[in-house]
């Protein structure tokens, strides 16, 4: 992800994987309310979003004329140059950080939907940990600070 004063670019390397928190959030009284309300197709724009799978692999927000973040621009043609600066400068970004995407993450511990652990796990915090993102590449003795 990478923002300034006019736009936020969003880069969804996982589009597969909702935007739906944490395991807690999922047992709450909340998001139970959220359920129920999803099932009756009645959500606003902002809450489907913690829902939608499969996401965007780009997204691309006009901070000016949508705060919220809840419409992703990065589809209109007008905007293919600014798409195209931005999804540079991440790349940008990545590259001088030696950020990676990691090729095996740590897998999920607790069920997406209902956020109890799942059979498969001994034991809360005991998942088998994946790949770390910039490890591979370096990113713990880069100094860089890029910026645009």
């Amino acid at each position: 992800m990478i923002r300034s004063t006019n736009f936020l670019y969003v880069k969804n390397n996982r589009p597969n994987l909702s935007n739906g928190g944490p395991a807690d959030s999922k047992r709450s009284l909340s998001q139970a309310a959220l359920d129920s309300i999803y099932k009756l197709g009645q959500l606003t724009a902002a809450q489907i979003d913690n829902f939608m799978t499969p996401r965007a692999a780009e997204e691309l927000f006009d901070l000016s004329a949508d705060p919220e973040q809840l419409w992703n621009i990065a589809s209109k043609p007008s905007l293919q140059d600014t798409l195209k600066y931005y999804r540079a400068q991440l790349d940008f970004w990545v590259i001088e950080t030696g950020d990676n995407i990691p090729s095996k993450i740590t897998g999920d511990g607790f069920d997406r939907i209902t956020g109890e652990l799942l059979s498969e796990v001994p034991a809360f915090n005991k998942v088998p940990r994946g790949e770390m993102p910039g490890i591979k590449s370096g990113a713990s003795i880069s100094n860089s600070k890029p910026g645009f």
